[in-house]
This record gives C-alpha cells, sequence and structure tokens, in this order.
C-alpha cells in the first residue's frame, strides 16, 4: 500500500514537471513569435529607408572624390603657402 503511493505521488510530481515545462515551452514560443515580428517589421522599414541611404552614400562619395582633385590640392597647397608666410611675417 505504501509503494502505491509513492508512486501515485512521483506519477503526479511528474506530470505537474512536465505539464510546467511545457507551458514554458509555450510561452517561449509566443515571445519568439513576437520578436520575429517585430523583426520582420524593423526589415520592412529597413528596405523603405535603403533607397534614401543609397542616395546619401553616392552623394558623400561624389563629394569626396571632388575634394581628390588636382584644383583643391593646389588650393590646399596654396593655403598652405600664404598661412606660412603671414606667420612669419607676424614673428
Amino acid at each position: 500500500m505504501f509503494m502505491d503511493t509513492v508512486i501515485i505521488v512521483s506519477v503526479i510530481v511528474v506530470a505537474l514537471g512536465i505539464l510546467a515545462g511545457i507551458a514554458f515551452f509555450i510561452l517561449t514560443l509566443i515571445q519568439v513569435r513576437r520578436t520575429a515580428r517585430q523583426a520582420e517589421e524593423l526589415l520592412k522599414l529597413l528596405r523603405e529607408d535603403m533607397g534614401i541611404i543609397n542616395r546619401i552614400t553616392g552623394s558623400i562619395a561624389y563629394f569626396t572624390q571632388k575634394l581628390n582633385s588636382p584644383a583643391i590640392k593646389f588650393g590646399a597647397i596654396l593655403s598652405g603657402l600664404v598661412s606660412f608666410m603671414l606667420k612669419r611675417r607676424k614673428s
């Protein structure tokens, strides 16, 4: 009789443990689904903004290529020489 009670209690404890595990697993799956939905919405927003980002980076690349032109380099050298001469004249 005592052994039957121990087995019944053990089965109940194991069943409750399994039910708790299943409940935790279901809650985890629900949270994963929510997170995946939010990630999908974020990716849609990023995809929409990608055209603007591409235009901006293209403009920046064009501007930096213009800065590398010989006329800009000559202007920088000339500005440096004038600055050097003015500092030298003051001292």
